[in-house]
């Protein structure tokens, strides 16, 4: 992916409706499954920016990686 559509895509996730309810389901969907522990290690495959990654530090030792 080329810089500035990194750059843009990384701005869209903050308001896009489907960034910003993808970010609100995980979010839940963990809270509700899951308890904290930085003991759990967690992977992001295909992270993109890294918004989901985010989320995920939250619940446990988080990694993200993609091919961009």
């Amino acid at each position: 992916m080329e810089p500035e559509v990194y750059y843009q895509h990384f701005e869209l996730e903050e308001y896009h409706w489907w960034f910003v309810g993808q970010k609100i389901w995980v979010r839940d969907y963990l809270e509700r499954n899951f308890c904290g522990g930085k003991e759990k290690l967690i992977l992001d495959a295909g992270c993109g920016t890294g918004a989901i990654s985010k989320i995920l530090k939250n619940h446990g030792s988080a990694y993200g990686i993609d091919k961009s």
